[in-house]
């Protein structure tokens, strides 16, 4: 998103009161091909479970306090320690605003407050919720219509969500052979919103989000300016400029209270999220133990975001996307996201009645999603109260993708006297963000194909005839499985060599450039993992208990390296890297007292992962990896941060760490070749 801090989160269009259940797969989902490397969570919305008319109203509130922020230096610390730190300047200026404490001095009252800024931007927050369900039919038709309202405020100011949705679930039998599900959902999420944190965007956005600000603003000055007779006035102040006179506008602070009141507009500050989704799933059952079915569904999402930074209150300032000096900026964003989806599976039952029990099921799934978006930066815009973009020479960019996956599954379940279950899957797939000369898979109708098996049984031990249960254990019952599993989410163009738009000569003429240079042997990043486990129910089934053990294997790690330069293009995607981990979870869940209208559990889990890169390849030219950030290093956790001993500055005033070989200055260091850093000692990693 624009606003530092934040992502669209395509979960925000499912109103909670609407879910009926949540399950997490972490094993076999096999048949989920390149869409289940981190796993599969299932999410059901509510159906009509009974045919008699029933109207169910939620109404909840909450309230959230203020949370305790940093401790930090008051107005007459902060002093000290500015004062302090102009002495490493090299002013030659003896007298300062600030440091002047003569009540009768024109500007003692501007420069002697004691402002808690966090109690600025911070409040209490409450939240609403409001829901109503009507659900009910008969023999041949039944419904579930939910309509639902969230107003949810934050704890920081001027970030508030609230949220619409309406889902009409329907279930409807046309014959003893033939039914279907009907489905519709819509849902509006509109936030009002500033840049939280320092994020990785300054170098095309100012320094503008109040909690961060608000922990580094001077307390000795007001969020407010003053009259001529000295007394605070109603007008909000404009950017701090005590260090003026030494450091220019680098030293300026923006006055977080400013971004909040002159932010706030439908076309500054704000995100408006519109998804709308259809789907309808045929079933056909000529027998009891065959069926065949279609689930069908469209989704579009539309997200509009405006990001506005005013001019009272802001300093002036130059960024790498625009090297004239910028007061205030004005950027709007807007995206679609349209999704078919086809999923079209087969169900025997082989065998159902006797000991012996096989199931099998399997299809083809497809799906075709486009996507575009259109960005506006502009950069002083007038006024803050209307804001003219028309003058102030936007720039415009955008994209325009598309890409489609195919996969064939097939799943078998066997089970001999509800005491040995063992399933098998297979899947294979292919996907337009495939390289078309990948060596890997299959090769068929000229594209390739990712192979994705897994095999997964269970012992139930408590089915024996050996076993006795008692009160103390119901059931105990032991896994293990294997399974390979894929992730395709690679930049759509990934594979693809284009040629993109730019600006030159100070951004005012336009050009044509080489915008990537393509991958076409890029493929899939590929999951081998094992598993063991152990499960069991106790004190009259109200204890369950879950071991799990884990080994994971991640091959082809999806990456960037540099390619010197070609062409004006300095890297490109591929495959990078390897990755090891391993892993174990375990959960408790207890139901600690059942009544007839009140109901207590518990759920805990306990968990332990580790993981490090065991391969990486062309090393000094890896800039990062897809799955991570930052710089990977081999035989290191993948996001491993690193600490260098830092040894104080040098005679030229240059910072100096520890190496095996002595001293090392920063100069010294060229963090885009990873060989040098094999020569630093570290802490960590962490």
């Amino acid at each position: 998103m624009l606003h530092t801090g934040y992502f669209n989160n395509l979960l925000q269009g499912i109103n909670p009161d609407d879910i009926e259940s949540v399950e997490v797969l972490k094993n076999g989902t096999a048949i989920y091909g390149a869409k289940a490397a981190n796993g599969v969570i299932v999410i059901k919305t509510k159906r009509c479970r009974s045919m008699a008319t029933r109207i169910d109203v939620n109404i909840s509130g909450g309230v959230e306090l203020t949370p305790k922020t940093y401790d930090l230096m008051d107005a007459r610390e902060y002093r000290a320690l500015a004062s302090q730190m102009l002495k490493t300047t090299d002013t030659k200026l003896t007298e300062f605003k600030f440091l002047n404490n003569d009540p009768n001095y024109y500007y003692y009252n501007m420069y002697h407050n004691n402002t808690d800024w966090n109690d600025e931007v911070s409040r209490e927050a409450w939240t609403q919720n409001y829901g109503i369900a009507i659900q009910g039919g008969d023999d041949i038709a039944k419904y579930n219509l939910s309509v639902g309202f969230t107003d949810s405020k934050s704890t920081l100011d001027c970030n508030d969500m609230q949220r619409f949705a309406v889902r009409f679930n329907t279930d409807i039998i046309l014959n003893k052979w033939f039914n279907t599900r009907f489905d519709a959902s819509y849902t509006n999420v509109v936030r009002n919103l500033r840049s939280d944190g320092w994020g990785e965007a300054q170098n095309f956005q100012a320094l503008a989000s109040p909690g961060a600000l608000a922990n580094i603003k001077a307390p000795f000055l007001s969020p407010y300016d003053f009259s001529t007779d000295g007394k605070v006035s109603s007008y909000i102040a404009d950017a701090d400029d005590y260090m003026y006179e030494v450091l220019g506008t680098k030293g300026s602070i923006a006055n977080p209270k400013a971004i909040n009141y002159y932010g706030e507009a439908k076309n500054k500050n704000r995100t408006d999220c519109t998804m709308i989704n259809v789907a309808i799933s045929p079933s056909w059952e000529p027998t009891k133990n065959f069926s065949l079915t279609e689930q069908f569904a469209y989704t579009m999402q539309s997200f509009d975001e405006h990001y506005f930074t005013p001019i009272v209150g802001m300093p002036e300032f130059k960024l790498e996307e625009n090297p004239t000096t910028t007061r205030n900026s004005k950027y709007t964003y807007f995206s679609r996201h349209n999704s078919i989806y086809s999923d079209t599976r087969a169900k025997w039952d082989v065998l159902y009645n006797g000991p012996h029990k096989l199931d099998v099921f399997g299809g083809v799934r497809f799906m075709n999603d486009t996507y575009s978006a259109n960005y506006m930066i502009a950069d002083n815009t007038g006024n803050d109260k209307t804001p003219n973009v028309g003058s102030s020479s936007p720039r415009l960019s955008g994209s325009d993708t598309n890409w489609r996956s195919l996969s064939y599954y097939a799943n078998v379940d066997y089970n001999y006297l509800e005491k040995y279950y063992l399933t098998g899957q297979l899947s294979m797939e292919t996907s337009s963000r495939f390289g078309k000369d990948v060596d890997a898979g299959l090769k068929m109708f000229g594209v390739a194909w990712g192979l994705f098996p897994s095999i997964q049984g269970s012992w139930v031990l408590s089915n024996e005839k050996w076993f006795k249960p008692t009160r103390g254990v119901n059931m105990l019952k032991l896994t293990a499985g294997f399974e390979s599993v894929g992730n395709d989410a690679i930049d759509n163009t990934a594979t693809l060599t284009y040629l993109s738009a730019g600006l030159m000569l100070g951004n005012t003429t336009s050009s044509m450039g080489l915008g990537q240079i393509g991958n076409s042997s890029l493929r899939w990043e590929t999951t081998n993992r094992f598993n063991v486990g152990i499960e069991g129910n106790f004190l009259n089934n109200r204890l369950n208990l879950v071991f799990d053990w884990y080994t994971r294997n991640n091959y082809d790690l999806i990456g960037r390296i540099y390619t010197t330069g070609v062409g004006g293009e300095n890297a490109k995607y591929a495959n990078v890297a390897s990755m090891k981990s391993h892993g174990v979870e375990f959960t408790i869940s207890s139901t600690n007292l059942q009544l007839k209208d009140f109901q207590w559990t518990t759920d805990l889990t306990f968990a332990y992962a580790k993981n490090k890169i065991t391969d990486l390849q062309a090393r000094s030219r890896v800039i990062d990896l897809v799955t991570s950030s930052g710089f990977p290093l081999e035989g290191y956790p993948v996001r491993a941060i690193f600490s260098i001993p830092f040894m104080g500055l040098n005679e030229e005033g240059l910072p100096t760490f520890i190496n095996e070989n002595g001293d090392l200055t920063v100069s010294d260091i060229n963090f885009q070749e990873f060989d040098k850093l094999d020569h630093l000692i570290y802490e960590g990693p962490v």
